[in-house]
């Protein structure tokens, strides 16, 4: 966090924590992610599927997974403060209800954590698009930080989740509008590699 903090000059949301499991050589493996706004365990099996399709679903206050992971309630209960905290800082919609709520962190609920980091993302992009000075006021802006392992499979479907929650909808985008161009013109559209560059074009649309 403090390399992605210094590097990018942002103020990284870390939403998730990493799992892990003990193989039979006595190490540990990525089994799978704890989410810091549900409050959930995903959790996959690598040696049942290894394609990482199917994976479990845990919350925090069950025996099963306190007895997997002893210290995972602690340190998830001060991780989601700090995540809640820090976002709070980032959007004012959030730091307002936490003020109502006397500065309790357990009291912003996922939804109004979920919407907060949606808020921060798609403001931190209206940002980047409307120039250096607005970038530069935007260089403590808060960065939604996911975890995973792509090898192993494990974090995908968290990861696909989180587009559609915080990054913004083409919906929501301003219509497209086509402008004549006059430079074809005088386009020889019979050249092959006219031909070759429109057929390109339509394929990949």
């Amino acid at each position: 966090l403090n390399t992605i903090e210094a590097a990018f000059r942002v103020q990284p949301l870390l939403a998730q924590l990493p799992l892990y499991r003990e193989t039979g050589s006595g190490n540990t493996s990525m089994c799978g992610v704890f989410d810091l706004v549900t409050m959930e365990a995903f959790e996959w099996d690598a040696e049942a599927d290894p394609t990482g399709r199917d994976y479990t679903t845990t919350p925090v206050d069950c025996e099963q997974l306190a007895q997997r992971h002893p210290a995972l309630a602690a340190s998830a209960t001060e991780a989601r403060e700090a995540l809640v905290t820090a976002a709070a800082e980032c959007d004012e919609e959030l730091m307002e209800e936490l003020l109502v709520a006397d500065l309790d962190t357990a009291a912003i609920d996922k939804d109004l954590l979920r919407a907060s980091l949606r808020r921060i993302t798609v403001a931190n992009g209206a940002a980047a698009a409307s120039g250096a000075a607005a970038r530069r006021s935007a260089e403590s802006a808060g960065v939604v930080v996911l975890l995973g392992a792509s090898l192993r499979n494990v974090g995908v479907q968290p990861l696909l989740d989180a587009v559609v929650d915080y990054l913004p909808s083409p919906f929501g985008a301003p219509h497209a509008h086509l402008l004549p161009c006059h430079s074809f013109a005088h386009t020889n559209l019979k050249s092959p590699c006219v031909e070759q560059m429109t057929a390109g074009s339509g394929s990949q649309l």
